[in-house]
């Protein structure tokens, strides 16, 4: 591990260190993949690939507060793998509000076929059937 943190700090390569950064979050090494994230976003400030890869990272570190603070500033972006894994993190925290109208601008942005965004529709509307009353 100390190894690949050492050339995890020589990588500047953005393509690179987003390779990395999934093989860290797929292998649990969350912490890890978060600080690749966080050296993305100082090279590419803004970048919402990195910022929806690092709301998920830190969701699946249990951590849906943190990522929904450090994704609130670009939460209006217009990318729907940030808003639906913003979307997941307000499921994470029962906040089926939050959660429902993440979901809506994903899919107001992806259409129909994302199955992610079904899957949190689906959990939505396990919790708070009475969101999708004004829908029908």
């Amino acid at each position: 591990m100390p190894e690949l943190l050492k050339e995890d700090e020589q990588i500047n390569d953005i393509f690179k260190l987003f390779k990395r950064a999934r093989e860290a979050k797929e292998t649990s090494q969350y912490n890890r993949a978060e600080n690749i994230l966080n050296k993305i976003l100082k090279i590419e400030p803004g970048n919402l690939r990195a910022l929806a890869m690092l709301c998920a990272t830190l969701r699946d570190n249990q951590e849906p507060e943190r990522a929904l603070q450090v994704t609130e500033p670009h939460k209006n972006q217009g990318n729907e793998f940030l808003a639906t894994s913003r979307a997941a993190a307000f499921c994470d925290l029962e906040q089926w509000r939050d959660a429902y109208i993440e979901a809506r601008k994903a899919y107001a942005i992806a259409g129909k076929g994302h199955d992610a965004i079904s899957i949190i529709f689906n959990r939505i509307r396990g919790a708070a059937p009475e969101l999708f009353e004004k829908d029908s």
